[in-house]
């Protein structure tokens, strides 16, 4: 990052004498945040939480306990024997908070930048960080204040601009760890033995199949960023532990609402993922409008064989993909789709392949047609991974598979008829 960003937030002073009731600065600035159960710590326990991973990780979705004079967005608590050792502290992400200018996002920074020198009683000195690089060019901005107790690191989007790095509404992002751990803090990203370790992973079932273990949970909360959420949970399984959705979610120009197609975040992070990471994206199924036309052409013909109602296309406008999925006969679906024999055994082929290698499936699907019960998102699009299969034979066989919703959601099992009924995508995200 140039000097004009460093500048106008280091230029800047603030003093903040009357901080709100349930702040956690004095917590952490004297260390005391870490040495504590989390349930013992009045600011936590009065709080609405959601685990991301029981005993692990801790979600805040909307915390009233501030930092200073700064109020907080999701915040995540990391555990180590049930005690806070990482707090990761969203201050804005586009997808929470919604879109708001560039400029309006450079005061964001220079007040927290503000708060935060006060509440450390030093500057924050600039670490500058282009573990993010997409061409683009999105790299990360970054601030450190290291105190005797405490070290926190405040990450956010940047964007080169001719000569200068201007920040970009995008995120900002605080760490917090014990000053003991900051070589932890400070690591880059580090060489995976990705050959060596990803079998490793996998379990043997009692019914023959098998599962992958250690994929990291990440909660996307009430944002469309499924997509996003997923592939941050291949980067971490892969040891990017760094990357999380929001930086993901500007690769692939995530809607906070409506999401992201399958296609369209594969074509925004390939690249990346390619010449940074040293991963390939593999295409297994991928579904375009030509094949939902065929599906439909499918559909249309057994129904008139069942005397049911045809899927009825507009002639001219948009067609809504979502709208004809939800016209469909589920029954009917699952018949016109798990018809081709050939067709399925490749594909659970492909997945057993996969599985067995230790490389997850990103698998995009269209719910509301198999029921789910408990899930936060009812119908439309969504993106989850499958990281396992079972069943001993064909009339007997379900996959193993996982969403980004938090606990309870790390392991879910579906027979692979119905499976395939849902299925509009499958991808891999894979070592070269």
């Amino acid at each position: 990052m140039h000097k004009f960003v460093c500048q106008i937030i280091v230029a800047l002073t603030l003093s903040i004498s009357l901080y709100a009731a349930g702040d956690i600065s004095s917590l952490i600035t004297s260390g005391e945040i870490f040495k504590q159960q989390y349930n013992a710590i009045q600011e936590f326990s009065m709080e609405k939480y959601s685990w991301v991973t029981k005993d692990v990780a801790i979600r805040f979705p909307t915390p009233n306990f501030t930092l200073g004079s700064q109020e907080l967005g999701e915040t995540i608590l990391y555990l180590k024997d049930q005690k806070p050792n990482k707090i990761i502290i969203s201050i804005y992400n586009r997808g929470d908070n919604g879109q708001i200018t560039n400029e309006a996002f450079v005061g964001k920074l220079r007040a927290s930048a503000n708060i935060l020198n006060s509440i450390f009683r030093v500057k924050g000195e600039v670490a500058n960080r282009k573990s993010d690089p997409t061409r683009s060019t999105f790299d990360i901005g970054g601030m450190l204040w290291k105190t005797q107790n405490a070290h926190a690191l405040m990450e956010y989007s940047v964007k080169n601009q001719g000569a200068r790095t201007v920040p970009t509404a995008e995120y900002i992002r605080l760490t917090i760890i014990p000053a003991a751990s900051t070589e932890q803090a400070n690591k880059s990203i580090r060489n995976y033995d990705r050959k060596k370790s990803l079998i490793d992973n996998v379990i043997s079932l009692a019914n023959g199949g098998k599962e992958i273990t250690g994929i990291p949970m990440v909660d996307q909360g009430q944002k469309g960023y499924c997509a996003a959420a997923t592939t941050a949970r291949v980067m971490g399984y892969y040891g990017y532990e760094q990357l999380d959705q929001h930086q993901i979610a500007q690769w692939a120009k995530t809607d906070s609402l409506g999401g992201t197609s399958m296609d369209k975040m594969m074509k925004g992070i390939r690249r990346v993922l390619h010449d940074t990471y040293k991963l390939n994206i593999i295409e297994i199924e991928s579904s375009d409008i030509k094949t939902i036309l065929k599906l439909v052409e499918r559909y249309n013909a057994e129904a008139k064989r069942a005397k049911l109602e045809p899927i009825d296309l507009p002639k001219t406008g948009v067609i809504d993909i979502g709208q004809i999925y939800s016209s469909f006969n589920p029954n009917l679906l699952k018949k016109v789709q798990t018809k081709n024999r050939q067709k399925n055994e490749f594909l659970f082929n492909k997945i057993k392949t996969n599985i067995d290698k230790g490389i997850p499936l990103v698998w995009s699907v269209q719910l509301g047609i198999i029921p789910e019960p408990g899930l936060p998102q009812n119908r439309g699009g969504h993106m989850r991974l499958i990281i396992g299969y079972g069943g001993r034979t064909p009339n007997d066989r379900y996959i193993v598979y996982s969403d980004s919703w938090g606990e309870g959601h790390g392991r879910k099992e579906m027979s692979i008829e119905d499976a395939l009924t849902i299925t509009v995508d499958l991808y891999t995200i894979s070592p070269k």
